[in-house]
C-alpha cells in the first residue's frame, strides 16, 4: 500500500513565491509613482501660487514703475524672474511674464512655470 501525500512541491511553492513577489513589488512599485507624483503636483501648486504672489506684487505698482525682476531664490528649490516688456500688445500696455522654475522631487528634472498678464496704462 502506498502512502498518500498531502502538501505542495517544491516547484508548487517556488511558483507561488515567485506570483507573490511580483504582485507585491508591482504594488510597491504603484505606490511609489503615486508618491512621486503627488509631490510633483505639490510643487507645482506651490509655484503656481508663488506666480500668483508675484504677479499681483507686480500689477499692484503704478504703471510707470512697473519693471523686470532679476532672477531671485524664493527659497527651497524654487526661483523666480519677472520680465517686463515695455511695448507690449497693444500701444500704451506693458506685457508681463512671471517664471518660476525649481527642481522636481526626484532631483533630477528642471521645471518652470510661466504666467503672462498685461499692464494698461490707462487703468493705473
Amino acid at each position: 500500500m502506498k502512502a498518500s501525500r498531502s502538501g505542495f512541491t517544491i516547484i508548487e511553492v517556488m511558483v507561488a513565491t515567485a506570483l507573490l513577489s511580483f504582485t507585491v513589488l508591482t504594488f510597491i512599485y504603484a505606490l511609489n509613482q503615486g508618491h512621486m507624483v503627488a509631490g510633483m503636483s505639490s510643487q507645482r501648486l506651490q509655484a503656481l501660487n508663488m506666480a500668483r504672489d508675484i504677479m499681483e506684487q507686480v500689477r499692484s505698482q503704478e504703471y510707470l514703475d512697473i519693471s523686470s525682476i532679476p532672477k531671485a531664490s524664493l527659497g527651497g528649490s524654487f526661483e523666480y524672474e519677472c520680465v517686463v516688456s515695455a511695448n507690449g500688445s497693444f500701444s500704451g500696455t506693458k506685457d508681463i511674464v512671471v517664471t518660476v522654475s525649481w527642481t522636481d522631487v526626484a532631483g533630477n528634472t528642471l521645471s518652470s512655470l510661466d504666467l503672462n498678464s498685461s499692464a494698461a496704462r490707462w487703468l493705473h
